[in-house]
């Protein structure tokens, strides 16, 4: 007499378990596909607050670049020629040590430029001199 091996019977919870792994596998390619999209609109679409229109948006952005054009201007003017060298006009949030590394100088070697010390407070709108 031949032996036939028996199928294994499974459980209820087993046989759901499958069941619901062959689901998630039919239905991964079809998710990873739906993040990816989402996330390249995210990427492509900007970002605006509800009720805002493209010409809003436009006008944001030039106000944005002339803001950047001032900044930059604002910089340049900080360091002027004069008869006796370079002078810098210190600016909001400037110190001894940013100042003179900005042109390659010590803060001491700025300080005794500027018959001053590092310890002298600085003042929006001095002017000092530089290498």
């Amino acid at each position: 007499m031949e032996h036939k091996p028996q199928k294994q019977r499974l459980s209820r919870v087993e046989l759901r378990r499958q069941a619901d792994e062959e689901r998630r596998d039919r239905n991964a390619p079809w998710q990873s596909l739906i993040l990816v999209l989402v996330l390249v609109a995210l990427a492509i679409v900007p970002v605006a607050a509800p009720g805002t229109t493209q010409q809003e948006m436009r006008l944001e952005g030039q106000q944005s670049a002339v803001r950047k054009a001032a900044k930059k201007k604002v910089k340049k003017q900080a360091v002027q020629k004069s008869s006796s060298g370079k002078t810098y006009v210190v600016q909001s949030g400037d110190s001894w040590a940013s100042i003179a590394a900005k042109h390659d100088m010590t803060a001491d070697e700025l300080a005794q430029l500027n018959d001053s010390t590092t310890t002298a407070v600085l003042s929006v709108g001095q002017k000092l001199k530089v290498k």
